[in-house]
């Protein structure tokens, strides 16, 4: 199991990948499972770790083939803390961490880079007595002045006192500033989490509740203005509820009830969409192009973005007055609001009166999902800078002017999901013989207004398995499901993804036992599964859609005329399905010394096939189709 969170940002999620990469098309993240209901991975992402009891990871197709539709990426299981009969339990867990940068680039200060840039016109065969820049200036960058002593003595208007306040004054203009270190020099970034959970309960109730708070902040520097789009970070409110009840003889009732509130603040640009993944994309474009001399950035509290004059700015040294500091400070900031709302309900009934080991079982879930984003403009106060030319050692600032904040909303989302399922258990020992056995109906409907045509998207199937042991020695499983997609086109919608495995414990075995005493567990196991993914990434692929009218010329009568037509944005592929993963595994599970040794191996093979790209050619009229090029199951990862 692979996790990454790419940027390290807050506000962030992480991405999952259960062994490997199995398709380059679609969704390639694991089912999430979280309590018994199918969420994404926005639900997993916004959970509270302090809520997690445990957490498994379903890899085979033995195990993934009753999820049969959307098993193949594998799945993870989450299991939600609940009550336990006893005394009432109150914990809180604080914890405080800090972030920081894995690693900086080292860049260049303005006398090095004065020197290599004057060194690149000698390589490019410039004369010698052509540099970039002159040994005064190397001087200056060297010792951070403006003016060399001897242009400070030729000052005959200045007085001792203002020559030698000059000869202390550090340079603005010919200056040095590593922007990356200074953009990032907030050093450790702090990320706080506390949570309060509460728990308890008697024979016929128990709960579990708690509520929980975190926030992190960015790596990147305000420089002290707050209303700096710099000053970004994430903070996340949330709350769960679980109830158990046993009031009515043999039927137990869970309720869950969990919600979260999460504000995300994040760079972005002023004119352009929010960017959730490159949103410092342009802020290190910015860092690298710049020279270490380009601008202070900030001068006495004030964000500099050019300068009034007495500039060495040109096409060869590359100075330009405003450094990536101003620019950072000027951008936009992107608050993004999220919320969610999860619910279930499952009931189970023991039904031993009819026949032993026999239940009945029901799930009802309703997940509403809001998302908004707001691109908020500071339009902090900018100023010009130079020196006074009746005495340099004072600096002048020009502009300054305030403008009111700017608010647009750039982006909103919301959906909600329902879920069902209905099925019935049974399980039981009879001597060295045990059978398991489960069969399960479920539907989902999720509705979102981005849906195309706004019609709902929609999952039904029928779920299966039968398992058999013997003495603890033979196992045997077989699973399946029958799951549909209302996606594909009528005859396509459903199909069947059946899973067996097959293990033999040996350690089990009476001469082992007998004689391998330390040996606790020697298990070999072999399985094979077909298991789907459905998320082809195009809506009702089946489908033409009709574009925009078009002019063509025809041949008529032997006068070629114009005539207008329609033209198809997207051309119908027959047959389309999901894609199918056949999966072998084939492993070895040992426990040794009273289980203070375990060691697991696996070998597993997986074929993906019918995975959904675009055609390499066009069976059609080009002129009359103005769309991509036709989708279809051709693609396969072996």
């Amino acid at each position: 199991v692979e996790v990454h969170q790419t940027s390290g940002a807050p506000g962030d999620g992480v991405t999952i990948r259960v062994r490997g990469v199995g398709t380059y098309a679609g969704d390639q993240n694991p089912l999430i499972v979280i309590d018994g209901i199918v969420r994404d991975m926005t639900a997993f992402n916004m959970l509270d770790p302090n809520d997690v009891e445990n957490v498994n990871v379903l890899k085979d197709a033995s195990a993934t083939a009753v999820y049969g539709v959307r098993g193949a990426n594998g799945v993870i299981i989450v299991t939600t803390k609940r009550g336990r009969e006893g005394n009432l339990k109150i914990s809180f867990t604080a914890n405080v961490g800090f972030t920081s940068p894995t690693t900086l680039p080292s860049l260049v200060n303005s006398y090095d880079y004065a020197v290599l840039r004057n060194e690149a016109f000698a390589n490019d065969g410039k004369p010698d007595d052509i540099k970039v820049f002159s040994q005064d200036e190397l001087w200056k960058f060297r010792h951070n002045r403006d003016y060399t002593p001897s242009e400070v003595e030729a000052m005959g208007h200045l007085s001792p006192e203002q020559k030698q306040a000059l000869l202390d004054s550090p340079a603005i203009y010919y200056g040095s500033t590593d922007y990356m270190k200074r953009i990032f020099d907030a050093g450790v970034s702090p990320q706080q989490q506390y949570s309060v959970n509460i728990s308890g309960g008697t024979e016929k109730v128990a709960f579990f509740t708690s509520v929980g708070y975190s926030n992190q902040k960015s790596l990147t520097n305000d420089f002290g203005f707050s209303d700096a789009a710099s000053n970004s970070g994430s903070h996340k409110y949330n709350f769960r509820t679980n109830f158990d009840f046993n009031i009515i003889p043999l039927t137990e009732i869970n309720v869950s009830l969990s919600g979260q509130v999460r504000e995300t603040k994040i760079i972005t640009d002023r004119n352009s969409s929010v960017d959730m993944w490159g949103r410092y994309r342009d802020l290190m474009l910015n860092i690298y192009e710049a020279p270490p001399f380009s601008a202070p950035g900030v001068s006495d509290g004030r964000i500099i973005t050019d300068y009034a004059g007495g500039t060495i700015m040109d096409s060869n040294k590359g100075a330009w007055g405003k450094s990536p500091i101003a620019y950072m400070l000027e951008k936009a900031q992107a608050r993004i609001n999220q919320s969610s709302l999860n619910t279930s309900i499952r009931i189970r009934h023991r039904m031993d009166y009819l026949v032993e080991g026999l239940s009945v079982r029901g799930a009802l879930s309703y997940d509403h999902y809001f998302t908004k984003t707001l691109r908020v403009t500071p339009n902090l106060p900018v100023y010009s800078i130079t020196r006074n030319p009746a005495d340099p050692a004072e600096l002048l600032y020009y502009g300054g002017e305030h403008n009111a904040k700017s608010y647009e909303e750039t982006g909103w989302g919301k959906n909600r999901k329902v879920y069902v399922e209905a099925g019935i258990d049974f399980s039981r020992d009879f001597g060295k013989h045990a059978v398991t056995a489960m069969a399960l109906v479920t539907g989902e409907r999720y509705t979102s207004p981005g849906l195309k045509y706004n019609v709902p998207r929609g999952y039904y199937g029928v779920v299966g398995r039968v398992t058999y042991g013997y003495d603890q020695r033979y196992l045997a499983e077989f699973n399946m499901g029958y799951n549909g997609s209302e996606n594909f086109a009528s005859g396509q919608q459903f199909g069947f993804f059946p899973a067996y495995s097959v293990a033999w414990n040996i350690a089990e075995e009476s001469i082992i036992k007998k004689h391998l005493k330390w040996l606790n567990m020697f298990k070999v196991r072999y399985s094979w599964g077909k298991v789907g993914n459905d998320n082809v990434s195009v809506r009702f692929p089946y489908m033409y859609t009709i574009g925009s009218f078009k002019n063509y010329q025809w041949a008529d009568f032997g006068f070629n005329q114009s005539y207008n037509g329609l033209t198809y944005t997207s051309v119908a592929s027959n047959g389309i399905s999901w894609e199918i993963a056949k999966k072998h595994d084939i492993g070895l599970d040992l426990v040794l010394f009273n289980e203070r040794f375990s060691l697991t191996v696996d070998y597993f093979n997986e074929k993906r096939t019918g995975i959904f790209m675009s055609r390499g050619s066009l069976p059609l009229t080009v002129g009359l189709y103005d769309g991509d090029k036709p989708y279809a199951n051709v693609g396969s990862v072996i």
